[in-house]
């Protein structure tokens, strides 16, 4: 079999905050993720927000494998402060990848580093589980196959899998509260 990358968006959270827990459900969330475990993995790596970690550790627990961290998978940062408005923004961002708020990143900036992370993994020749948030996941695929606009983010639960393969096909493996 291929090498795949299994792209994982994040478990519920109490916010967006860098350091923000998992809600109850989210825990919950993260517990029945560990039932898509059938596949095989060499490793998983997660974003370094505590949501993403979060959401990788019940399942490295069960696999007996260590949750690597890499920052090329964090959250689009669409403008360092907390900004209330930061959704009225969000089709232009999808529309074109070169809009920033001030001091934000451009999508394509995002998709650039979270595409070099994907290809990092691939490096591996193995399968691996990658947990990221929303807005990256849907620009890396679309990155990868096209098509992932903001109306393919807004279908997005938490929490959704897609299996990545190298030739760029794209599989949604699960989605949502149950396995």
């Amino acid at each position: 079999m291929p090498a795949a990358i299994y792209l994982i968006r994040h478990c519920q959270a109490v916010s967006q905050a860098p350091q923000a827990p998992l809600t109850p459900l989210g825990l919950t969330q993260a517990e029945t993720l560990c039932n898509f475990a059938r596949v095989p993995l060499a490793g998983i790596v997660s974003s370094p927000y505590a949501r993403a970690v979060a959401t990788a550790r019940p399942l490295a627990t069960m696999r007996a494998l260590a949750v690597a961290t890499d920052p090329r998978l964090i959250e689009h940062n669409v403008c360092p402060d907390d900004r209330p408005d930061w959704r009225h923004h969000l089709a232009r961002f999808f529309e074109d990848l070169d809009y920033a708020l001030p001091g934000g990143e451009t999508s394509h900036a995002a998709m650039t580093r979270g595409r070099a992370a994907i290809e990092t993994l691939f490096e591996l020749d193995a399968p691996v589980a990658a947990v990221t948030h929303g807005k990256l996941l849907t620009l890396i695929l679309g990155s990868v196959v096209g098509g992932y606009s903001l109306a393919e983010w807004q279908k997005l639960t938490n929490t959704d899998v897609f299996r990545l393969s190298r030739d760029g096909g794209v599989e949604r493996l699960w989605w949502g509260e149950s396995v």
